[in-house]
């Protein structure tokens, strides 16, 4: 079984800690005892980077899964306390699990509105000639992961039996300026930016060491960062062309 159900946008967790912690950790909860009590032999559980905090003044990027947790959202409690759950549920029942911390995941057909990532938010944007909105300098960065990796990397975890916590992701770091200037060059064309106050919540630098991922699970990411960029804002792109049909 893999579980990717939750709520997932940073600032909502924020507002409304007790709905995140109700669907993230209690929904989690029940979901594992269901499936264990039915005789699920392995559950894969959809985690995130942002169970680490922003460790990055004093632990050196990209982090590993041993590094101390620090969240700085409900929304990162949120996500690493099912991975206890898990773990002592699965040895209870005798059956596998694995925990796949993402990076930031990205790609086609992405919600570019609400819990959308920056990525989906941008191509929509673009896309459509309109500005877009950048919180703090853009000089934050992040370990942007294509889902099309992030597939295979499911598919991996199922098929072998070391259980454990794995990140999935590139080990690479890209700032929002570099994003926008990327899909921009893309699309051909220059889009406006407005810089408003970095939003609280934020983590300024993330980028996880997937080097477990490669040597446990026999994976590691495949798609280069502008080709899967360039298949993203396509994907938008063709939206707004249908749009106008």
């Amino acid at each position: 079984m893999i579980h990717h159900a939750a709520q997932v946008d940073v600032m909502t967790s924020l507002q409304d800690p007790i709905q995140d912690g109700t669907i993230n950790i209690l929904g989690s909860l029940n979901l594992f005892r269901e499936a264990f009590l039915v005789g699920v032999k392995k559950v894969i559980y959809a985690s995130s980077a942002a169970v680490y905090g922003d460790p990055g003044a004093t632990q050196p990027l990209p982090l590993s899964e041993e590094i101390p947790i620090y969240p700085l959202s409900p929304y990162g409690i949120s996500k690493y306390t099912p991975e206890h759950y898990l773990r002592i549920a699965a040895t209870a029942a005798e059956a596998n699990y694995a925990i796949l911390r993402y990076a930031n995941v990205y790609g086609p057909r992405q919600n570019a509105t609400g819990e959308g990532g920056v990525v989906a938010i941008f191509s929509h944007l673009i896309s459509q000639q309109q500005p877009v909105t950048i919180y703090g300098d853009g000089e934050q960065t992040r370990d942007f992961i294509y889902v099309g990796d992030v597939a295979r990397a499911n598919l991996a975890a199922l098929q072998v039996k070391e259980n454990g916590t794995f990140n999935i992701s590139t080990g690479q770091r890209i700032s929002v300026n570099q994003l926008l200037a990327l899909l921009q060059e893309i699309a051909g064309a220059h889009t406006a930016c407005r810089y408003l106050p970095l939003r609280s919540g934020e983590i300024l630098h993330s980028a996880l060491d997937p080097q477990k991922a490669k040597e446990k699970l026999g994976w590691e990411a495949q798609t280069n960062f502008s080709q899967g960029l360039r298949q993203t804002y396509d994907y938008f792109l063709q939206l707004v062309l249908e749009e106008g049909a």
